[in-house]
């Protein structure tokens, strides 16, 4: 987020100073040339913020929650960023030292982007017609775009990296995963005999799917600690049926494992999650 508004931030400020000091070398005072360049720059920089947040506003149309979060944030700093460059950047620009170079030191020979402006107006009306026939053509490759979360597939069949993972998936066994997020519902949940017999039970379902390969759940630590506990008696590789005695468990658990480790991958302990 930082980045995102940073670099757009920039791109604003940069049309309202270019045009502050090309004002300030046409012999105007520095605060009217200010002003003059908040005049001119205020409506396009208002639109273009105004686009821009639309845009990123349109992340929470996402399935997934974390561009939801990025778009309103950046949508945010943007409209935060167009006060500023209205309000601050201008009163710094009067009180800061400007310097500029004479008007005659500038090149009298007009630049690439003023020539090519030129061309861009003098032509208007026959660029309209083809950048239009352009686009028509190139929105007709909308339908060859498709949406997918297999990531191994945003790389064309021609790159290495692309065959090499189809024949592991078609011949060893997937790469891809899916996470699961079961709320506890309630504070120290996660050891509650009944959430963890529904976990249980969920993987299990998920362990008969024909497509899944392998299962990783919370409910298959707390029995296996249950038989570690029994002395690796596999009858009682089961969960536990209190659940003081299965919060037992996990904080014995998390107490045995190394200096960095922790269940932090498998459960969310505020609020309870596995």
């Amino acid at each position: 987020v930082p980045i995102i508004v940073m670099a757009i931030s920039v791109a604003q400020s940069v049309h309202i100073i270019t045009m502050t000091l090309s004002g300030i070398r046409r012999g105007m005072g520095r605060n009217e040339a200010i002003a003059e360049s908040l005049r001119v720059n205020t409506y396009p920089v208002f639109l273009a913020t105004i686009t821009t947040v639309i845009g990123f506003l349109s992340l929470n149309s996402s399935d997934s929650p974390p561009f939801h979060i990025l778009g309103n944030y950046v949508a945010f700093g943007v409209m935060i960023t167009f006060v500023y460059s209205m309000t601050l950047m201008p009163a710094l620009l009067s009180v800061l030292p400007l310097r500029t170079r004479p008007a005659a030191a500038q090149r009298q020979r007009p630049e690439f982007f003023d020539r090519f402006g030129v061309f861009v107006v003098a032509r208007r009306k026959y660029l309209l017609c083809f950048v239009g026939i352009l686009t028509i053509v190139l929105l007709t490759g909308i339908p060859r775009n498709q949406l997918t979360d297999s990531w191994p597939d945003y790389f064309d069949e021609r790159y290495e990296f692309r065959r090499d993972t189809d024949f592991v998936m078609e011949n060893l066994t997937g790469i891809l995963s899916l996470d699961y997020s079961l709320s506890a519902g309630e504070e120290g949940g996660i050891t509650s005999p009944e959430y963890l017999r529904q976990v249980d039970a969920f993987a299990e379902w998920n362990r008969s799917q024909p497509e899944v390969g392998h299962v990783q759940a919370f409910s298959d630590i707390v029995k296996r600690l249950n038989k570690n506990m029994h002395d690796d008696d596999p009858a009682y590789f089961r969960l536990p049926d209190e659940q003081p005695l299965a919060s037992q468990y996990l904080l014995l658990y998390e107490l045995s494992l190394p200096f960095g480790s922790d269940l932090n991958d498998r459960i969310d302990p505020n609020p309870q999650r596995a």
